[in-house]
């Protein structure tokens, strides 16, 4: 199905519903309220949601094979408008190779073939300044001195342009200078080429990046300006009750579907309230096998020392190499292993006396990452031994945009969502909710990562009454026909 426009998803709307709200809506701005809801909106989405599910298919692929199947409930399918169709790229298997060599060979070409189709004439993961990732990896991993912390560059990224596309002014020259875009039409373009260039979906490596929007049942808001959202981003739309229960379930079974499930706990953190205007939700999750898996029979218990000097008993996995590569850095050495499909997992060990924190701060894993260190490796003979672990880690990601430079939109006097509401006066961004995980065993990595941005205040948004409305008594009826003809009425006084 071809791509359709948010913006006509809301148009399926009954010509009386609409008009309806648009009186409401000019009644209210008679009253000189900022902006108040046009009530006929709650009908219009429940009309459009009821019958209109858009999907958005990027170069002519299929849907990604068992993506997105909470969105198959009736809930659910109430509060879709647009359903992103992620692409289906599927590298065939090392078990297919050994059963059917010539087979793999064809299906490996195919692949490569559609991948390099899929990502034709696109702006690749360069066009971001290795400034963003370093001052990000700086930021959000320093000041947590003796604590598991992690962090996802890309997930901010792909959540900090998608606020972008709704700002103006400052609000969005600041989101710009920190990703490094000199315009709102560059940015879109990283960003589609980013989500693109990550894109993986094999049995060895899974890199699936999802983004989604959920729009307020009893908000108006330009739907014009979130179409890039679906063209460019692969978001994902919803429309509910803010603070329901029911929106709440399934933005938190969305972020599971799209995380594996490997953040469930603090995923049930985290809820819009009834003051929420607009939500975005970004996430990415990684599973990814080691070119060369480590072998349990290798294992050894060892003793891991914290900062602090308390020793921790732990399983070390192990491997011995006479040709391999290390780097040899200012307070730290480094080494790497190899990931299928051509990732790396680089491994930083600062010297003794030295902390990771110190290495993140004094700008040593910057020089590392993109001053050359890590291309000029040395050769050596390596024993190799890591512990297995399973790191997470979750935060509000708002002080360290301010650090960066991104103040203005979570300022209430300052920021400038006006593309997106026709009065944006008082609205900002007051949450921004990240949580990430990291697993290493013997196979490989397992990794997820979400951000949740909440759009609220500003708006006033009335309450609206509980009505008891029992015909127990007598009461009027009356019929009219579309031109607005009586074609009946009456009194009921007497239902014997």
């Amino acid at each position: 199905m071809r791509s359709e426009k948010l913006s006509e998803t809301i148009g399926m709307i009954d010509d009386d519903i609409i008009e309806e709200a648009d009186r409401m809506r000019d009644e209210k701005k008679k009253s000189r309220k900022p902006l108040w809801i046009a009530l006929g909106l709650v009908a219009a989405c429940a009309a459009v949601a009821a019958v209109v599910l858009l999907t958005v298919n990027r170069g002519g692929l299929t849907a990604q094979d068992g993506g997105d199947d909470f969105m198959s409930g009736e809930a659910a399918q109430k509060m879709t408008l647009v359903k992103a169709e992620y692409p289906d790229l599927r590298k065939p298997s090392f078990g297919e190779y050994l059963q059917d060599p010539d087979q793999y060979s064809e299906d490996d070409s195919a692949y490569r073939e559609a991948l390099a189709e899929f990502r034709k004439n696109v702006p690749y993961a360069e066009e971001i300044p290795d400034t963003y990732f370093g001052d990000t990896i700086k930021t959000f991993l320093s000041g947590h001195e003796g604590e598991n912390i992690a962090f996802s560059p890309v997930n901010a990224y792909m959540a900090l342009a998608m606020v972008a596309e709704t700002a103006d002014g400052n609000s969005r020259q600041q989101i710009l200078d920190v990703l490094g875009a000199d315009s709102i039409e560059q940015l879109r373009n990283s960003a589609n080429g980013l989500w693109k260039s990550c894109y993986q979906n094999s049995a060895l490596n899974q890199t699936l990046l999802a983004n989604s929007m959920w729009l307020n049942n009893r908000v108006s808001c330009n739907t014009e300006v979130l179409q890039p959202l679906v063209d460019y981003y692969y978001a994902s739309a919803f429309m509910g009750e803010m603070g329901s229960d029911e929106y709440n379930e399934l933005l938190q079974e969305w972020l599971n579907e799209n995380t594996g499930g490997l953040l469930q706990n603090e995923a049930e953190n985290v809820r819009f309230d009834a003051t929420t205007v607009f939500g975005l939700a970004s996430t990415v999750y990684y599973k990814a096998q080691w070119y060369d898996e480590f072998r349990k029979e290798n294992n050894t218990e060892g003793i891991f020392t914290k900062t602090d000097g308390e020793e921790q008993q732990t399983e070390f996995m192990n491997f011995s190499r006479e040709m391999y590569s290390y780097c040899d850095g200012d307070g730290y050495t480094a080494t790497y292993l190899h990931i299928e499909d051509g990732d790396r997992m680089w491994l930083i060990l600062p010297d003794e006396g030295t902390t990771p924190e110190q290495l993140v701060e004094n700008g040593a894993v910057y020089d590392f990452l993109y001053g050359g260190v890590k291309d000029s490796p040395i050769d050596c003979e390596i024993n190799f031994s890591m512990p297995k672990f399973d790191i997470s880690s979750q935060c509000d990601l708002i002080e360290g945009m301010k650090k960066l430079g991104v103040t203005d939109i979570f300022d209430a006097a300052a920021a400038d969502f006006s593309p997106l509401f026709e009065n944006s006066d008082g609205i900002c961004i007051g949450k921004a909710d990240n949580a990430v995980r990291v697993a290493v065993d013997e196979e490989g990595v397992l990794a997820a990562s979400f951000v949740v941005l909440e759009y609220t205040g500003g708006m006033m948004i009335p309450d609206v009454p509980i009505i008891d409305f029992k015909l127990d008594r007598p009461f009027i009826f009356i019929i009219e026909n579309s031109d607005d003809m009586v074609l009946f009425c009456g009194v009921v006084n007497d239902l014997s």
